[in-house]
């Protein structure tokens, strides 16, 4: 079975991907551990005494979540005290609420210290949960941010490999009157009276395929789908035609419908508009029209404006690194480009006259009847 050369390097860049999350998720668990390691390292050699809980207490802190909107959250502490060879040492733990609940002050507690230095304190229990957990809180502070490079890698190496050459017509997914978008999984026919498009599902894909490149006619494509996956209009009432030459994509509509056609790239789009063009109706007139840059690249400046507005009410680290991301790889590239080589909009549809004539006619149509 054939393939397009974005789907042949797209294996690869998937390998590079997942190779690359492990390795760095590896890293970064490890130093992850470490750093937290190194805040008990004081543990392999420390002393044991009795403490007791002298003072506890709770305060409420006021934050933002990630939309902007204020809450509040409630911290538990815990002043303890003990001796070490006759020095009474005072030391505070931070806790959770129901651990808070079942304290009382004057309860006994069992405290570590730092042999060298006992001054370096903590509840045996805070230290044996703290290191007992440290695998799960390295996945917990480290997984977001090794998923976040893994996405961004994966959009940088396809938009530099696997994207599909915008003018490249691939061979076993084109004839002249049938368009496979093996991307979009979309099949578009033509034929002699009528314009269709078929979607299909990922398990679809492979026999959609061999049986489009082992030459099958449309009757038997079009066995391959259901009923609802197809969606046709007939060429005769078109009433507009339009396609962009920065999109892959071509709007037909008719009175009563309306249908998009979606391609591999824009050259098989235009290998297409080619074919269909010879078959529109006579009365639909062609016309270009090619935009200023300003306006070409206005959607994309506003959608810019957007995404880092809402960084900076959300403010989050990460927000701002998918946020970025999103710019540099797809928005920025784009619109130089749109600034660059502007949108040209090429269409086929019926004179304003004849719009307007047909209007006219209807109530006396209707009168008449």
């Amino acid at each position: 079975m054939k393939k397009t050369q974005g789907q042949r390097r797209k294996k690869w860049v998937t390998v590079v991907v997942v190779v690359a999350f492990l390795i760095t998720s590896a890293i970064g668990i490890f130093g992850y551990q470490k750093l937290m390691g190194s805040a008990y390292a004081w543990v392999d050699n420390h002393g044991e005494a009795q403490g007791v809980i002298i003072d506890l207490k709770a305060e409420e802190e006021e934050y933002r979540n990630r939309k902007g909107r204020k809450r509040t959250r409630t911290d538990y502490f815990a002043r303890y005290q003990f001796e070490v060879d006759g020095e009474e040492i005072l030391g505070y733990f931070d806790t959770t609420s129901s651990r808070y609940d079942q304290l009382s002050i004057g309860d006994d507690i069992s405290i570590w210290y730092a042999a060298e230095d006992p001054y370096v304190s903590a509840p045996q229990e805070k230290v044996e949960n703290g290191k007992a957990s440290s695998p799960v809180l390295a996945m917990i502070g480290v997984l977001p941010f090794t998923f976040g490079f893994a996405w961004f890698l994966n959009a940088f190496l396809g938009f530099l490999f696997v994207r599909e050459s915008s003018s490249k017509l691939n061979e076993g997914f084109y004839t002249d009157n049938s368009w496979l978008d093996i991307e979009d999984k979309k099949l578009v026919l033509l034929d002699g009276t009528n314009v269709s498009v078929s979607n299909f599902e990922d398990k679809q894909k492979k026999k959609i395929t061999a049986a489009y490149q082992e030459n099958a006619s449309h009757d038997d494509l079009k066995s391959l789908f259901k009923s609802d996956q197809h969606h046709s209009v007939e060429l005769a009432n078109i009433t507009s035609i339009v396609s962009r030459h920065d999109e892959d994509t071509i709007r037909i509509e008719t009175e009563e419908d309306s249908i998009s056609l979606d391609f591999l790239n824009n050259g098989t789009k235009a290998h297409a508009l080619e074919n269909l063009k010879k078959l529109l109706p006579a009365n639909l007139q062609h016309t270009e029209t090619k935009r200023s840059r300003l306006r070409s690249a206005t959607p994309r400046l506003v959608f810019l404006g957007v995404l880092f507005g809402a960084g900076f009410v959300i403010n989050d680290g990460l927000i701002w690194f998918m946020a970025a991301a999103i710019a540099l790889l797809f928005i920025v590239p784009t619109t130089i480009r749109r600034l660059i080589d502007p949108t040209v909009v090429t269409e086929y549809k019926e004179s304003d006259q004849k719009v307007m004539a047909d209007s006219n006619h209807e109530p006396e149509l209707k009168k008449a009847a």
